[in-house]
């Protein structure tokens, strides 16, 4: 079970139990550290502040967490904090122990995880992510395990998906899945869930792969070859490069993740050279794809076949409008008024990135990112300031 958590990456629920676990003991204090408000939170555990209420208020209905008010060491104000009950502190305690059991590479060496927090002596979810490659304020175990390349986007705001994200770590440890093709109309964030996905696979794959495709095949395999020598792999040329069987005989068995991003307007060469890598990746191992494209993707311009979908070798995920909750917390304003925020749903049509747009409060940059008039700007932004006890 160990080893499961830390290859499909840790849910928002389990980081915020293992984090305050920690912190227990100061249930009953006047004054308590800065890690137990949300912005404490969201620092130690990775997950954007605006992804915290919802969650904590869901472990609370589950009898996870209670919520109090304290000082914090420095501050002048009492801030909201949060604390586990028995039942939390029993779930964080069983998801240490379970990860304790995982043995991992540690400074160019094997070791259990448990070993390795006894040697940190810091906060668990802290050295839990450092092991899963990520970064934290306070994080300082080990080396960064799993090699990113390319220009993969930043994960800023990105709020729930989990669905999504539940059903990308159940297809990809399917080892008869070699490609997953994630579609979604233009601005529900597509990319951000590859991204946010790939950040989280931990110690499984040695290298990852961002390409950003272009119209020209060439600048897309220019990319690709680039970032491969960047990844360390001896022997690549550009004439392997240039063919996909060859390509992916050269892959097999280097544990590593390539996505291409942005599948769309793209000419008769990319379509026959994407339909060389699937027939050619369903022979082998240790490679795999994710390929992010637009819902409304011409059917000429599709690359694989019903049959690729009925043998299990590709498969696909179709991205959904965000819900209202979501957008409220992509907004940033979460005593924003019901009626104002279903005016706005209407507006943007779900999409997470024109909502993200938004919070900037900036009309010169929303309107340099969006087809909106600066009329219609004015009247979303003053839908903002609507406020639920106005």
């Amino acid at each position: 079970m160990g080893q499961e958590l830390l290859e499909r990456g840790l849910t928002a629920k389990e980081r915020i139990i293992i984090h305050l676990k920690d912190h227990w003991n100061f249930k009953d204090e006047m004054e308590c550290p800065f890690e137990i408000t949300q912005a404490g939170i969201s620092e130690i555990t990775g997950l954007t502040l605006s992804h915290i209420p919802r969650n904590i208020k869901k472990m609370k209905d589950e009898g996870l967490l209670t919520e109090g008010k304290a000082y914090v060491k420095g501050k002048s104000r009492r801030y909201k904090v949060y604390h586990p009950t028995q039942k939390g502190l029993k779930l964080g305690r069983s998801l240490i122990k379970e990860i304790g059991k995982t043995s991992v590479i540690y400074n160019d060496e094997s070791m259990m995880v448990q070993d390795i927090l006894k040697i940190e002596k810091g906060l668990a979810m802290s050295v839990i992510a450092s092991l899963l490659g990520e970064s934290t304020k306070k994080s300082a175990a080990g080396k960064k395990k799993v090699g990113y390349h390319g220009s993969i986007p930043d994960t800023d705001g990105f709020v729930d998906r989990d669905e999504e994200l539940e059903e990308l770590r159940s297809l990809f440890s399917e080892d008869i899945t070699k490609l997953i093709m994630i579609y979604g109309s233009q601005g529900y964030g597509t990319s951000s869930l590859a991204s946010k996905f790939i950040k989280h696979i931990g110690n499984r794959w040695s290298s990852v792969i961002w390409i950003d495709i272009k119209k020209k095949l060439d600048d897309t395999l220019e990319q690709l070859y680039n970032h491969i020598i960047a990844s360390g792999q001896d022997g690549i040329t550009k004439e392997i490069i240039f063919n996909p069987h060859t390509l992916i005989s050269y892959l097999a068995n280097k544990k590593m993740v390539i996505v291409f991003d942005g599948y769309f307007e793209v000419g008769e060469a990319s379509v026959e050279y994407f339909s060389g890598l699937v027939e050619k990746l369903k022979e082998v191992d240790g490679l795999k794809m994710i390929v992010t494209a637009r819902e409304d993707t011409a059917s000429y311009n599709r690359f694989y076949t019903i049959m690729d979908i009925h043998d299990s070798s590709v498969q696909e995920i179709h991205v959904k409008r965000m819900d209202m909750a979501s957008c409220r917390a992509l907004l940033g304003v979460s005593d924003l008024d019901d009626d104002a925020l279903r005016r706005l749903y209407a507006f943007t049509r779900g999409s997470p990135s024109i909502m993200k747009t938004l919070a900037s409060d900036d009309i010169s940059y929303i309107e340099e990112r969006t087809s909106f008039s600066r009329e219609e700007i004015k009247l979303m932004l003053h839908l903002k300031t609507l406020r639920i006890d106005n």
